[in-house]
């Protein structure tokens, strides 16, 4: 048996302390927006997170037992390579770190039934108008039940658990234009316009998602469980 310390991952590094530092981000960003219009929406996402992510937490942190392991972090369509046999290759290990399957999970079923994947698009936009795809996520879920069933209870918590990585997932990707990439200053009336509409129309998108999987709850269980 060993015997020797055991390495603490700290806090931060935990999806609450993930969490809260991309809300911070989008905070911080909110301030530094020359566009009236984005940077209350932005203001307006923050508060709709705020609101629903401390019950998140308590509704998981009260389910006793749930498997926890170096979860991959960041699993998406393309940090993986395919061939003819399914998945060849799990690429990008650099969000890996100690923390509940349930985490796990809720990321990867984000990725592949809320975005749409397209190599040669500089942008992950959403798949559906609001929240995911229901006959994906279904997909989704069936197909890891088969393989890894949930503990009792932890189909439970499901939509907890999308509650935490939604913000995170969002910003790295329908709007990593937002808060990553800077656009040119001097670009003519009408191409800023549309920049701005395009980038409002998936800001709504993004601040729909807390009430849209408060309705889902029960369903999300129900597909896994």
């Amino acid at each position: 048996t060993y015997a020797g310390p055991q390495h603490r991952w700290p806090s931060e590094a935990h999806i609450g302390g993930v969490v809260q530092g991309y809300l911070n981000m989008a905070r911080v960003k909110a301030e530094q927006s020359e566009i009236a219009a984005v940077a209350a929406a932005l203001e307006n996402w923050c508060d709709q997170w705020e609101a629903v992510l401390p019950s998140a937490m308590v509704s998981i942190g009260s389910v006793r037992g749930l498997p926890e392991f170096h979860i991959h972090g960041d699993y998406h369509a393309m940090n993986l390579r395919f061939g003819a046999q399914g998945v060849t290759a799990v690429l990008n290990l650099a969000a890996s770190r100690w923390e509940k399957r349930i985490i796990e999970l809720a990321y990867a079923l984000f990725y592949f039934s809320a975005l749409e994947w397209h190599p040669e698009s500089p942008l992950t936009r959403p798949l559906v108008k609001r929240g995911l795809d229901p006959e994906r996520a279904h997909r989704f879920l069936a197909a890891y039940a088969a393989v890894y069933p949930p503990v009792p209870h932890e189909s439970s918590i499901v939509g907890d658990a999308l509650m935490l990585v939604s913000p995170i997932v969002t910003i790295n990707g329908p709007l990593e234009d937002v808060f990553f990439t800077r656009y040119d200053a001097h670009n003519d009336q009408g191409v800023r316009e549309q920049l701005i509409d395009d980038v409002m129309e998936r800001l709504a998108w993004a601040t729909s998602l807390p009430a849209w999987l408060s309705r889902v709850r029960r369903s999300l269980a129900e597909m896994w469980g």
